[in-house]
């Protein structure tokens, strides 16, 4: 989940797990009934929906084709220069996930 608090984490778990119960209900009226059921559960509390970075920067990064830069930096609401940094940001990070095979040397010619 990126770096919440432990309330923001709590938050974010109960939402999920009362959307999950719902959903084995079926769709018709689902969206009422997680909003009931929010409400019972958090009504007359203040109450802050972490942002999660992650999962943005994620969501960006799979979305991105080259030529629909524009699009992202209006649909997440960020600058098309924050885009590419994301999108270097998330390459990096897959690269680095990635292992290398057997036998394979970087650096050295074979």
């Amino acid at each position: 989940m990126g770096a919440y608090s432990e309330r923001g984490k709590e938050i974010l778990n109960t939402v999920t797990s009362i959307i999950d119960q719902e959903a084995t209900k079926g769709t018709p009226g689902l969206g009422k009934r997680v909003a009931d059921i929010i409400a019972d559960q958090f009504g007359g509390q203040q109450i802050y929906l972490p942002f999660d970075r992650e999962r943005r920067d994620a969501r960006i990064f799979a979305e991105y084709r080259g030529d629909n830069i524009h699009a992202i930096a209006s649909k997440y609401r960020v600058s098309t220069h924050q885009v590419y940094k994301i999108v270097q940001r998330e390459k990096a990070k897959r690269r680095q996930k990635q292992t290398l095979l057997p036998g394979v040397r970087i650096g050295q010619q074979q």
